[in-house]
């Protein structure tokens, strides 16, 4: 992207603003000598393109997709790194970040061609693009737990922003916790409601709902044929452990639903005459108990260095008398990152949920 800049003697984010809008026209009426050169220096970018006639007829990308990613295999993920910092020019720390947040956004306002340039690229490495469309996207306002006071405050701008098109969710024992409290924001919405509250001291956070996922506990049901076949046939449920799961309510019984499919379970279950409930674990935090080390304990000492954040001193102290918990809060993909990690490194980890 660099050598394409500086022939075009354009600053480099603009140059990568129209590839993520592509198809666009770089630079028109040149002469065909220039064309090739800047097609040459394009397709050594690792980018495809054409040259045009003058006054053809291109379909620009229109900036209307966001993308998170969705990694389920950790053998990859040195090379993961590495594509997201060379897709958007960051170093590996930011490309961590960006891995380690729930949920992952790896950019927003891109064109359809890019998603599916990207969507290729990164299929290669086991890893999924959740893509949102903009113009039909519904955002949700999470507030994360703080005073009484400023909760009001954030309530009041939402009632001021919204009226009856915010839905704004209570809390059940009027403590002064975070929570949903405003759903089904359209686009045009949410961007006023955050142009408000960013900078105000709440610590909030508007999702796209394409981001957010749900676990599907049971909590009541009772025991019948047709409860037995919905579970061995629909949810995936081994038949010869169906009659123990039944028995150990609550229990997790679908994870990482999108909120379509967590309706719809709840709706199938609710025929059935179960009593189940949809949990957010998009913002869910986790500690890591650290069980066992058969390994060497300096590759785990790395594990914690590099990946947890630990001093060297501190790796070496939480790695000497096992089991002892790895403090978080960790988000999900975070804390199965470093249970992968530790597990290369001999040691043995359990997740644990944050209250």
């Amino acid at each position: 992207m660099r050598s394409l800049a500086a022939a075009l003697n354009w600053p480099a984010n603009r140059v990568a603003r129209l590839m993520y809008l592509a198809p666009q026209v770089l630079e028109g009426n040149i002469e065909r000598d220039r064309a090739e050169r800047l097609l040459e220096l394009v397709n050594e970018a690792g980018l495809q393109a054409s040259i045009q006639e003058q006054g053809a007829v291109i379909e620009e990308g229109v900036p209307d997709y966001d993308i998170a990613l969705v990694i389920r295999d950790f053998s990859h993920i040195g090379a993961i790194v590495q594509l997201i910092s060379h897709v958007l020019g960051v170093k590996p720390d930011k490309a961590r970040e960006i891995i380690c947040a729930s949920p992952a956004l790896l950019m927003g306002g891109v064109s359809l061609a890019t998603v599916e340039a990207l969507r290729a690229r990164f299929q290669a490495l086991k890893v999924d693009l959740d893509v949102a469309v903009r113009s039909q996207s519904r955002y949700d306002l999470i507030l994360a737990p703080g005073s009484a006071v400023l909760r009001q405050r954030v309530m009041a701008i939402v009632a001021r922003h919204l009226g009856k098109a915010g839905q704004p969710m209570p809390n059940d024992n009027g403590a002064p916790l975070g929570g949903m409290i405003a759903t089904g924001l359209d686009f045009k919405q949410a961007n006023a409601l955050w142009d408000e509250l960013r900078g105000g001291g709440a610590s909030a956070q508007l999702v796209n709902r394409t981001f957010e996922r749900f676990d599907v506990v049971m909590r009541e049901a009772t025991d019948s044929r047709a409860l037995r076949e919905y579970l061995s046939d629909r949810v995936g449920v081994p038949a010869q452990v169906v009659e123990k799961l039944i028995q150990r309510l609550p229990i997790v019984v679908q994870r990482q639903m999108t909120p379509e499919q967590a309706e719809a379970a709840l709706l199938e279950f609710a025929d059935l005459g179960v009593l189940a409930v949809a949990e957010l674990t998009t913002f869910q935090a986790f500690d890591l108990n650290i069980d066992a080390l058969s390994g060497k304990k300096d590759k785990a000492v790395q594990v914690l260095s590099s990946l947890a954040d630990r001093s060297q001193e501190s790796a070496v102290t939480a790695l000497s008398k096992l089991p002892t918990r790895l403090d978080g809060p960790f988000t999900s993909t975070h804390a199965r990152w470093l249970q992968a990690e530790l597990k290369n490194a001999g040691a043995s980890s359990r997740l644990v949920q944050r209250a």
